[in-house]
């Protein structure tokens, strides 16, 4: 992405991308379009967690290293939410829990037409418990 293009976005702006600690030049345009889409559709405000771009640590296939996927956090009812995003184009999502009773999300765009899902609860610092998440 490079500036020229959050002119196009309504909802997220650079310095949300830099908090997040994303990495600008690598981040592909369809994700924060995509997730633009997704607020706006929603009503609720999104938030960008800290690493949750193409940034930080992530399973070692994940597509948060393409810039294809994106930790957030809001509001929003989940099971809403989550109906959301598919609609808007996401087709990997995680439902997390930590132990403060904090629910955040994982958004992809992977393959298409093939959907995945999952939920995590955090364990310790470093371990997550992860099980299948039927939507339906």
């Amino acid at each position: 992405m490079n500036y020229a293009d959050f002119t196009m976005i309504k909802h997220f702006n650079v310095s949300e991308i830099k908090r997040a600690n994303g990495d600008l030049d690598s981040l592909p345009f369809e994700i924060i379009q995509t997730l633009d889409r997704l607020r706006t559709l929603t009503g609720s405000p999104i938030h960008i967690v800290f690493n949750g771009l193409n940034s930080g640590f992530h399973s070692t296939n994940s597509l948060h290293y393409k810039g294809l996927a994106v930790d957030v956090v809001t509001k929003c009812d989940p099971i809403k939410f989550m109906l959301y995003a598919c609609s808007v184009g996401f087709t990997d999502f995680g439902y997390y829990l930590n132990k403060a009773g904090v629910v955040s999300f994982h958004l992809g765009l992977g393959t298409q037409g093939k959907i995945k899902t999952w939920s995590a609860t955090k364990k310790s610092d470093y371990e997550w418990d992860y099980k299948g998440l039927e939507l339906l």
